[in-house]
């Protein structure tokens, strides 16, 4: 009983001995693989260190074969040494560019579209080499075309970005810092987009330092010459105009001084020596010198107007002054039922007599300062009194009085037949009416 014990106990033993080496042997076998595995890892990330060493000389050759292929194309756009002939360079009439043996071979259709008056065209083809690979200076070249088409299309200010952008292009770019005719192309363009927008001074500036670049020298000066008459002739017209106002505004406040001296003191005076006297800028009407420092205005209206008790001109037009009852009403000579208002005037003593209600209406406009307005005897018997003076003072009364005039008669004719027809009824009224 014992043995059979010992020996299951010693088989069960082997059994775990043999089942821990077959797993350390498992374990072995996968660490072998991995091990493999990171050696052919390592191995390519060897590989495509390799890879991009070799790229980048690659990189580095490519590029500078680029930068040779670029200087052999910017030898044509160098200066020549007599660039006043006509196979070098020409200007064309549309838009005033400068077309060069370099921007002929690089944008000839542009420049024959721009010249036949094709801008959309030109701008589609300007628009397709910019998205091209192209050398700087072409770029810029075909910008300052673009501009150029832009401004004969009547867009100024899309053409002025388009300068603006060549010039940045000049400064960042140390390429392009070596061609310095370039910037005086850029500069002379936006000059005239300023001018077409009407901005003269940046204009001119624009075009200053185009004095000693060739090609741009004569017409900068003629585009720089025409900004200053420009400018000239706006000062001018603001001269002109602040002339104007200010004789508009002289003549106006002569005319309300002459207004209000009138209603004050109730002299005829001459309206044009008035007029004239006021126009002055140096001398009052009474011939006193006008102290400088001193607001005029301020001083006629202190001394006219808050006696009177009349607001001030900031508050009413001065056509104000000639409404009713503000202003004295003079009829015509010709005609005594019609009336003018064009220059205010006082009554005659024989006019005035013949309206009470005038005359009582004088001595408030003296007498304004009052509390309450002043009462005039037989007030109330005038109130309803058809009289053409008190027309004038009362018009909406007097167009009533027109309005009823027709209907008053068409009721007389109507009382007078009613009377008519009843009187038949009696013989005696009837022959005595008829009598």
């Amino acid at each position: 009983m014992a043995n059979s014990t010992q020996s299951t106990a010693e088989l069960c033993t082997k059994v775990k001995a043999t089942e821990i080496v077959k797993t350390f042997r498992r374990l072995k076998r996968e660490r072998n693989t991995w091990e493999k595995m990171a050696q052919q890892f390592k191995q390519a990330l060897e590989e495509a260190f390799d890879q991009r060493d070799q790229f980048r000389d690659l990189l580095i050759a490519t590029q500078a074969e680029l930068e040779n292929v670029k200087m052999q194309y910017r030898v044509p756009s160098q200066p020549t040494s007599d660039p006043s002939t006509n196979d070098q360079v020409m200007w064309l009439s549309t838009g005033d560019w400068l077309s060069t043996a370099f921007t002929r071979e690089h944008l000839d259709d542009a420049e024959e579209l721009l010249a036949e008056g094709e801008y959309a065209k030109a701008l589609s083809s300007i628009d397709d080499l910019l998205h091209s690979p192209i050398s700087p200076e072409v770029q810029a070249e075909a910008t300052l075309l673009k501009s150029v088409v832009l401004r004969c299309s009547r867009r100024p200010s899309d053409a002025l970005a388009q300068c603006d952008e060549v010039l940045d292009m000049w400064n960042r770019n140390a390429s392009l810092r070596q061609f310095h005719n370039l910037r005086e192309k850029a500069n002379f363009y936006k000059g005239i987009c300023l001018f077409e927008l009407q901005d003269f001074t940046r204009a001119r500036i624009a075009f200053t330092p185009i004095d000693s670049a060739e090609h741009f020298a004569t017409r900068a000066k003629e585009w720089r010459d025409r900004c200053v008459e420009e400018q000239r002739r706006i000062i001018e017209v603001n001269a002109i105009r602040m002339e104007a106002a200010k004789a508009e505004k002289d003549a106006t406040r002569a005319e309300a001084r002459y207004i209000l001296n009138s209603i004050k003191h109730g002299d005829p005076w001459d309206y044009d020596s008035v007029v004239a006297a006021y126009s002055a800028p140096s001398k009052k009407l009474d011939g006193s010198t006008i102290v400088p420092g001193v607001d005029q205005d301020e001083l006629d209206y202190s001394m006219f107007l808050d006696p009177l008790g009349i607001r001030r001109p900031k508050e009413m037009v001065p056509g104000d002054l000639y409404s009713e009852g503000n202003s004295y009403i003079q009829p015509s000579k010709s005609s005594p039922s019609t009336f003018s208002l064009a220059q205010p005037a006082v009554l005659s003593s024989t006019e005035t007599a013949q309206c009470p209600f005038i005359e009582a209406q004088q001595e408030p406009l003296h007498n304004a300062t009052d509390d309450e307005p002043e009462t005039f005897p037989g007030a109330d018997a005038l109130k309803d009194e058809p009289s053409p003076y008190l027309m004038a003072f009362r018009p909406h009364e007097s167009r009533n009085v027109r309005a009823w005039e027709p209907m008053g008669r068409v009721c007389w004719v109507i009382g007078l037949c009613f009377l008519l027809g009843f009187g038949g009824l009696d013989g005696e009224f009837n022959l005595g009416l008829l009598d």
